[in-house]
């Protein structure tokens, strides 16, 4: 057990700067950890078969040149970071949080104003059966993809997060997939933005879900590319408009986010906020109202 430490600016020139955990689980409580160095995992760096816990630790101005700016996990961990502040951390991937061929529970924090190359909030990397829940990634930066949340060759699930305000100068302001499986629900995923596409969710050649989410004010919300393994299912959300969001030949009279093709969104949600309980088609299809629940 580790509680109520400071590690102040330490460094190591491979893995973690401040803390080092190689197949043992340690319980990490109430913690700060500021101004760390390091190769990767500047301020935690977890690896090894073994189910650590981080909890209600504050992570900040740490700098990894690899990945992680807070924390790292790899190979077999299966963590739970549970109630931390993880911000104003920097890396090359994953600038707050980054897990590599690893697991966990990301659970109760608040993720912001983070910045890496790719996934500025958090970086999943070859990672399996990550569940990010009752979570807040605003404010992070990616300079090539993924703002808030970039995954690669993943397995993930989020459940009842905000993904707010996060930006990236390339693809997947919000979120950016490749190969990848992912269900996003009762999630609100607004005001991101990309300058080359995508403010909100960039899914390429994955299989997904979102439902009951508040999509908005992120200029085009969801893009499908790629080979996908089936149409994603985006019905029963919230748009940012009770016309649905703009599809140039599904809905053209959709005055929310723009969906690409190769999503199904019919029915939307016609009420803002996620207990929202009324779905419709596109008025040109006739009249649709069904109960969402």
């Amino acid at each position: 057990m580790f509680e109520h430490c400071v590690f102040s600016q330490n460094f190591a020139g491979n893995h973690g700067g401040a803390f080092h955990s190689e197949r043992g689980s340690p319980v990490i409580r109430d913690c700060v950890f500021v101004e760390n160095e390091a190769g990767s995992g500047a301020a935690i760096w977890l690896e090894g078969e073994s189910a650590p816990v981080v909890s209600r630790c504050e992570i900040h101005l740490n700098e990894a040149g690899g990945m992680g700016g807070g924390i790292a996990v790899e190979v077999g961990v299966s963590p739970v970071i549970r109630d931390c502040h993880v911000h104003d951390n920097v890396a090359s991937t994953g600038g707050g949080v980054c897990s590599a061929a690893a697991g966990g529970v990301i659970e109760g924090c608040r993720v912001e104003s983070n910045f890496a190359t790719f996934g500025g909030g958090v970086a999943l990397m070859s990672a399996w059966q990550v569940s990010i829940v009752d979570t807040e990634l605003k404010g992070n930066e990616a300079v090539h993809s993924g703002g808030g949340l970039y995954a690669l060759d993943s397995t993930f699930e989020v459940e009842r997060c905000r993904i707010v305000s996060n930006t990236t100068q390339g693809s997947g302001g919000a979120v950016w997939m490749l190969n990848a499986d992912a269900a996003v629900t009762e999630t609100t995923v607004n005001g991101n933005s990309a300058d080359l596409s995508t403010g909100g969710m960039l899914v390429d050649s994955s299989a997904f879900a979102a439902t009951t989410c508040e999509i908005e004010g992120n200029g085009l919300g969801l893009n499908v590319q790629g080979l996908a393994r089936s149409l994603a299912d985006a019905r029963g959300n919230w748009w940012g408009s009770s016309t649905g969001p703009y599809h140039p030949t599904l809905n053209p009279g959709g005055l929310g986010d723009e969906v690409s093709d190769g999503a199904q969104f019919v029915p939307w949600n016609t009420v803002t906020g996620i207990d929202g309980d009324w779905l419709a088609v596109p008025s040109s299809w006739g009249t649709l109202k069904a109960r969402h629940r």
